[in-house]
């Protein structure tokens, strides 16, 4: 399952393109015009965009330009719903039938360059954090399995990216970055009720490369989760 956004012209497009994303299991938002899209893209959560060759105003291209323009976006893949339009290197075109639409974007999703596909791992002691945070990336398609101690995450098998709460019960959350980081080139991103500057320094020090303060949203940790595994995985991933 993924975030998708679209723009399609007419709303009888439209109902095609909803019922294709809403049968594949999907979460979507839908627009009339191209630089409303590109903006929500830019927000940070979505995992594709999908264009409607006949949409007015920005042209394929220029919705090109927009994204390749900002680093959050500039890996994005990018369906087009009009097969005379040339592909390219993140660009898909597809007809706009049900059939042709879900092969498309499930091929596009695939092929993401940002997406971190395999599973993260969360590091969180309170099961009244850890239970709806697991059910609430999963809505965004992010698989996660879950340990409530330093030591059963330095023991778990390698991840494509932990969530680290700091303040566990067996040990520091900081010991736990640090030795994470010695023993694997694994993105850490830490979760924490503590606002101290010191914290959060020493943590992006040892090697987190990012930091959230509880509370948080699951929208904002999906942008962070999605941010960091661009900038790790863009040049790893096909």
């Amino acid at each position: 399952m993924a975030f998708v956004v679209a723009v399609f012209a007419t709303s009888q497009r439209r109902h095609v393109a909803e019922q294709t994303l809403q049968r594949a299991g999907h979460t979507y938002l839908v627009f009339g015009d191209a630089a409303t899209a590109v903006a929500e893209v830019a927000d940070g959560t979505a995992d594709l965009l999908i264009v409607d060759g006949r949409v007015p105003g920005l042209s394929v291209a220029q919705v090109c330009e927009a994204m390749d323009a900002q680093p959050a976006t500039a890996d994005i893949p990018i369906v087009v719903c009009d097969p005379v339009v040339p592909g390219g290197r993140r660009v898909v075109s597809t007809q706009l039938t049900p059939a042709a639409l879900e092969t498309t974007v499930a091929a596009a999703l695939a092929a993401g360059a940002g997406a971190v596909r395999d599973r993260v791992l969360l590091v969180e002691d309170d099961d009244a954090i850890a239970e709806p945070l697991i059910d609430g990336l999963a809505r965004y398609g992010i698989r996660v399995d879950r340990v409530s101690t330093g030591a059963a995450a330095l023991a778990a098998p390698p991840a494509a990216l932990v969530l680290l709460d700091l303040g566990l019960p067996d040990m520091d959350g900081l010991q736990v970055c640090r030795e994470l980081r010695s023993a694997h080139d694994v993105p850490v991103i830490m979760l924490t009720a503590r606002g101290d500057e010191t914290d959060r320094v020493v943590g992006l020090e040892l090697g987190a490369d990012d930091y959230l303060a509880k509370p948080f949203s699951v929208r904002e940790l999906v942008a962070r989760i999605r941010a960091v595994g661009r900038r790790t995985y863009a040049g790893r991933i096909a």
